[in-house]
């Protein structure tokens, strides 16, 4: 086995330096490739005197296609770079690990586009550990700033909409469902790109049925989700929210003097919890399936 450490083993500071390098390694590659295609065009000339027209063809998309290649091999291994670190949120569920690698980000970058990314990073990472007040600041800024990418506002919007919708504000979230509705019929992306930012909206519509009481359909969303999602973060999210419905039905059933029935349910509910204490990492989410656990064997 490898002695290097593992993603979840990394420091903030060695999360972001792995990926500060696979950038450098990058962007050099496709200076290299660039140098070779550029000396490649110099020579079409030469190589291409006195012969056929198919063969001055064929010489002159050499340099062509080795620059298209380096280009979308260079664009491929950056893909892979945001995705890795990515992983420490969306697949370790290690918001304040994320949350570091954010701050480093804006402590250390000057681009405007690199700070908007970073913005977003640390206004989703303040909500996931229950920093509400501060995630909605933090994705205010990035839906002000007129250079905002559309996916970035998408971010920030899901970010506002979270919020409003753990605070019960209904019209709030409407609001803010409607702006992101706007931009995803904007949207260019297709495939899974587009399904990810659709689900953003279905997220704020399920939450809106249950703020107006269709209980079923936010039920329906988050059992979806919980087994689903593409993101462990979002598997962990909503199985966290199935566990309060469950603890919530117990109560109801409790309340009507279904003793049995109430049991049953607080059983599937401790279920649930224990999972999220589990696999949440460092979630506010998976410190309150703590909290309870730690309550009922008090």
């Amino acid at each position: 086995m490898s002695d290097q450490p593992t993603n979840a083993e990394k420091t903030a500071q060695q999360a972001y330096d792995d990926w500060r390098r696979g950038v450098r390694w990058t962007l050099g590659c496709l200076a290299a490739f660039l140098f070779v295609a550029l000396i490649g065009w110099d020579r079409v000339e030469v190589a291409t005197h006195g012969c056929s027209g198919v063969v001055t063809v064929w010489v002159w998309c050499a340099p062509l296609a080795l620059t298209l290649l380096g280009c979308f091999m260079a664009m491929a291994f950056l893909a892979m770079l945001k995705n890795g670190i990515r992983k420490v949120l969306d697949g370790d569920c290690d918001a304040q690990k994320m949350l570091e690698v954010a701050a480093i980000c804006l402590d250390r970058t000057h681009l405007p586009a690199s700070r908007r990314r970073s913005k977003c990073l640390y206004a989703v990472c303040s909500h996931e550990l229950g920093y509400n007040d501060v995630a909605f600041q933090w994705a205010n800024e990035v839906i002000c700033d007129a250079g905002a990418s559309l996916s970035q506002r998408l971010s920030a919007l899901s970010v506002i909409g979270a919020v409003y919708g753990a605070a019960g504000k209904a019209e709030e979230l409407r609001r803010v469902r409607d702006d992101a509705a706007a931009c995803v019929a904007r949207s260019r992306v297709r495939g899974q790109a587009l399904e990810s930012r659709q689900n953003i909206v279905r997220a704020m519509d399920a939450r809106l049925a249950q703020l107006t009481g269709d209980a079923n359909a936010w039920r329906t969303h988050l059992e979806r989700e919980s087994m689903g999602a593409s993101q462990q973060r979002m598997r962990v999210h909503a199985t966290f929210q199935l566990a309060i419905q469950y603890e919530r039905d117990a109560r109801e059933a409790r309340a009507t003097g279904d003793e049995a029935r109430a049991r049953e349910l607080e059983a599937i509910a401790g279920e649930k919890y224990a999972r999220v204490a589990r696999f949440g990492g460092t979630l506010a989410c998976a410190r309150q399936a703590h909290a309870w656990l730690d309550a009922r064997q008090a």
